[in-house]
This record gives C-alpha cells, structure tokens and sequence, in this order.
C-alpha cells in the first residue's frame, strides 16, 4: 500500500503545480483591433502582402473581438495566398465555417478557399514522400465541398479533384468525382468534359475483354453522349472515338469467350444466345463479330436482328 504514496505525492504536486502556471499566465492582452485591421487593409490595398501579414501574424486572433475575428482571417488569408503560400491560407480559413457561421464574410472566405486550393492542385511542388501540393490541394478542395456543398465553386473543385485522380492514375476516384459531377451539376459547363472524363476513366481502369461487362458498356453509352454532341476539342473527339471502337472490340471479344465457355459445357442455348449477341450489327466492325457470325452459319442458327438502343 505505502508503495503508491509517493508516486501520488507527486503527481498531486504536479498538479499544483500546472494549476499555479496556468493561474500565472497572463491574460491574452487586448489590441485596437479596428486600428490593427484597418492598417493591414491599407496594406493589401497597396500590394504590400508581406507588410499586411506580418501586422496580422503578430498577433493572436484572440486578442480581437469576437465580430472583428472573421475579418482577421480573410485578410491574413488573403496576404498568405498573395504571397505564394495557398496552404497557410487554407489552414486559416478552415475553421471559418464553424467559427463564424453566420458572417457576411462567408462568400469571400469560400472563394479564398477555393482559389488556394487551385493554386495547389496547379502546381508540381513537394517534399519527397512527406508532402506534396497535390496532396494538399485534395485536402482543401475536399473541405471546401463538404463545408459548403451548396456553394458555386463546387463544380469547379469536383472538376479539379476529377482530373487530380485521373492524372495519378486514380481510376475508381476520378470516375466518382465526374459521376458526382454530373449528379450534381447537371448543367455546369463542366459537364461535357465530365462526361467525357467519367467515360475515360471507366477505360482506363479495364484491362481487356476479361473484365467487368456492365463497366465496359456504361463507358460505351457516355461516350456516345459525348459523340453525339463533340466539343470543339478534336483531341478529345479522337481519344473518344478510338475509347468507343476499343470498347466495342473489348465487349463483342466477351461476349464470344462466354459462347465459348457454354460450348466447352455443351450448354447449346447459351452458346448461340452469346454467339448472337457478339454477331449483333453494333459489334459490325470487330474481328469478334466476324468470327461470331461465322459460328453461328457453322450451327446453322440465325444471325441476330440488330438490337437498337442497347448501349
């Protein structure tokens, strides 16, 4: 029992001994903040970054009154994105929503928001393996859809976060971001390039006629929205044709490895159902359609009528 005494001893001695720092410490003093804000103001208003960030950065954002704390925040985030530094400028603003939900600042604070987190997706800068501005442009566009989802700049964020995914080889996050996208924001002008986007990153997670059928024939029928309506981009039109003419191969290819398979267990039906879809005049152009075709004169079936309308 006696044991545990001084253990406890000290520790109620360390307590003591907390309690009296913290009593100890001073109050945070108080600032004219009006006085403070008004000069860094000026100094953004002359393109002095530096001099309105060093005015703000002294200081404790406690040390302003309560309404005075939003404007604290968009100004020094403002001097941090003006100096080059977007992630300083989120790590501001992030809490803003839930410091400050009702402020007239709001629209401000999300545009902010948003242009930081562009600056970082734009740019190619890290620090090998520990961080990276893409990883952080993910953080704050991701914040900023999930803290004001209703907010005009979502489309733009989905739209980046989209093309983050895709060019890192992120197939399954890229197709959820374009597919959210066009759920969302229907009539963004983002919409046709999501479309084509969602489509392509659907091709790019296939490796062949071996995998996932429903995949391959949701890509055929969005890029064949996208076709219907082709922007002016020829690169995209030509990428969207040749996806389209490698997914009818990949899909009339499956359709005649199932024929095979119910042949080899001698499941008649099957064989001639799968034949015929794989000979259908969708598929007219492929290799596989031929071969198709040529099994089915071989068993003295008929060729398909064409099924207009399936994707």
């Amino acid at each position: 029992m006696t044991r545990y005494v001084v253990p406890m001893r000290c520790a109620i001695v360390l307590l003591a001994v907390a309690a009296a720092a913290c009593r100890s410490s001073p109050p945070l003093r108080t600032v004219d903040g009006e006085a403070v804000l008004g000069e860094a103001e000026r100094a953004l208003a002359a393109d002095d970054l530096a001099a309105a960030r060093d005015l703000l950065v002294v200081h404790d954002e406690k040390q302003f009154a309560q309404p005075q704390q939003a404007r604290y925040e968009l100004l020094l985030a403002r001097a941090q994105l003006g100096l080059g530094d977007p992630w300083a400028a989120y790590l501001t603003l992030r809490d803003f929503a839930d410091n400050h939900p009702h402020s007239d600042l709001r629209e401000q604070i999300i545009e902010l928001e948003f242009q930081a987190g562009s600056t970082l997706a734009r740019s190619d800068a890290g620090f090998l393996f520990f961080w990276s501005d893409r990883r952080g442009a993910r953080t704050c566009l991701e914040h900023l859809i999930t803290r004001y989802p209703n907010c005009t700049q979502v489309p733009d964020a989905l739209r980046l976060l989209g093309e983050m995914a895709l060019a890192d080889g992120d197939y399954v996050g890229a197709e959820d971001r374009f597919r959210e996208l066009l759920g969302r924001h229907p009539e963004s002008e983002w919409a046709p390039l999501a479309r084509f986007r969602f489509a392509m990153s659907i091709v790019g997670s296939l490796r062949g006629p071996d995998y996932d059928l429903e995949k391959m024939e949701s890509a055929t029928k969005e890029l064949r929205v996208f076709l219907e309506r082709p922007p002016e981009n020829p690169t995209f039109v030509s990428e969207a044709a040749a996806a389209l003419e490698r997914l009818l191969s990949w899909r009339a290819q499956r359709h005649l490895a199932i024929a095979e398979f119910y042949h080899t267990v001698g499941n008649h039906a099957g064989e001639v159902l799968h034949l015929q879809i794989a000979a259908d005049p969708e598929f007219a152009q492929t290799d596989a359609a031929a071969t198709a075709r040529g099994r089915l004169g071989e068993l003295g079936e008929p060729l398909p009528p064409s099924r207009g309308g399936r994707p």
